[in-house]
């Protein structure tokens, strides 16, 4: 058990010393995700929206619907 207690004082050392850097640096981690709204006019055809890729990643597809 010796062991693990060395383990534990090192690894808060570790914290210490990670957290000293981003603060002496300013540095901002964000901790939420806000998500971007999407829309889209009823009257286009061709739309797909998902979270992964740019909203107009298929621009080229899209068209009026009659």
């Amino acid at each position: 058990m010796a062991g693990a207690a060395g383990w534990i004082a090192a690894r808060a050392d570790l914290a210490r010393k990670m957290n000293d850097m981003l603060v002496q640096t300013y540095t901002v981690i964000p901790l939420v995700d806000r998500g971007n709204i999407s829309g889209a006019a009823k009257s286009l055809d061709g739309v797909s929206m998902n979270p992964w890729d740019s909203e107009l990643w298929d621009v080229a597809g899209w068209s009026r619907a009659r």
